[in-house]
């Protein structure tokens, strides 16, 4: 009998807290999630820079070796001349042994020869090598001492006595081998790509951040190995780095960063829904359902205390009118 009292007690108890409630709670969760993302972001971003800081360090220091290799008077007579072949291929097979390479292999400028290190076979001849413009630049470029060099062709059959699927492409580490100040040769020692991704882009360990999927891309295409073959399928990385880096479906991002001094880009793929977004979420959400069950429970039996007993009131009136 009294519809108005009723919706108004509904209203301002039920109805009006409720909306306030899903309000606070909804800016609760977008200004939390958003913080959340920021700071897992910095987190991501922090650990992909210190991963390439150490990758770049220790293609440096494996740069190093090779050229402390390409410094021996067995490899430079190799170079000059084709000779010194056993002692040559002995010191090629020492720097296989505990530097993370797959192989490696010496050609001479001077000679139609070249040798590489034991277990490795089907090696190009340094002609086919040189139909990649960016190597004859670098044997050309005086002021040039190293070249780090993505390739997916030209690969050799075998390392270490294995197979190797050319489609996987491959980090080479190529060095000069100088005479009297003049280019006699080079070295191209062939990087593992598992020892690469494995210790410098592994995010496994890391507590506070989802793993990473790492790609090495040159020429749009990415270093492969067993570990992030299967998230290729998933992202579009034959596209520009810089709308990748804008790309974000569902709760993944994208990090593209160059690795300084190299003509190769670093892509990182990871997703930022974690733990924390959940527990939010769930903690939010049944806080919700309970203030609100709670408020539609106080506006029943507030319109049960003052509404009935009105109704009852008014029921008595006409009973005795009648």
């Amino acid at each position: 009998m009294f519809p108005k009292l009723t919706r108004r007690i509904y209203l301002s108890i039920f109805v009006i807290p409720s909306l306030f409630l899903l309000t606070i709670s909804s800016l609760t969760i977008v200004f939390t999630n958003n913080y959340l993302r920021g700071n897992y972001s910095s987190t991501t971003a922090s650990a992909v820079n210190m991963a390439k800081t150490n990758f770049s360090f220790h293609l440096s220091l494996m740069a190093e070796d090779v050229a402390l290799v390409s410094e021996d008077q067995a490899v430079i007579s190799f170079a000059k001349d084709g000779s010194s072949i056993e002692k040559t291929q002995e010191k090629l097979s020492i720097l296989t042994s505990s530097s993370g390479l797959l192989g490696v292999a010496a050609y001479s400028l001077n000679v139609p020869t070249q040798i590489a290190s034991n277990g490795v076979s089907g090696y190009s001849s340094l002609s086919a090598l040189l139909e990649d413009g960016r190597l004859e630049d670098f044997i050309d470029n005086d002021e040039t001492a190293y070249f780090f060099w993505i390739r997916f062709t030209n690969i050799p059959d075998n390392y270490i006595f294995l197979s190797y699927d050319d489609s996987y492409g491959v980090l080479s580490i190529v060095v000069k081998i100088y005479e009297d100040d003049q280019v006699q040769g080079i070295i191209v020692a062939d990087v593992n790509s598992e020892t690469i991704y494995r210790d410098y882009f592994n995010f496994n360990s890391y507590r506070s951040i989802n793993p990473l999927a790492s790609f090495i891309i040159s020429d749009e295409q990415y270093l492969r190995y067993s570990g992030n073959e299967d998230y290729a399928q998933r992202y579009n990385l034959n596209s520009d780095y810089s709308q990748l880096v804008a790309l974000k479906g569902g709760y993944h991002q994208y990090r593209a960063t160059l690795i300084e001094d190299y003509d190769f880009y670093l892509i990182t793929s990871d997703s930022y829904y974690n733990n924390a977004n959940l527990i939010l979420f769930l903690s939010v959400g049944i806080i919700n359902i309970g203030l609100i069950t709670l408020a539609f429970i106080l506006a029943q039996r507030m319109v049960k205390k003052l509404v009935s007993p009105l109704d009852l009131l008014v029921d008595k009136i006409k009973t005795q009118k009648l």
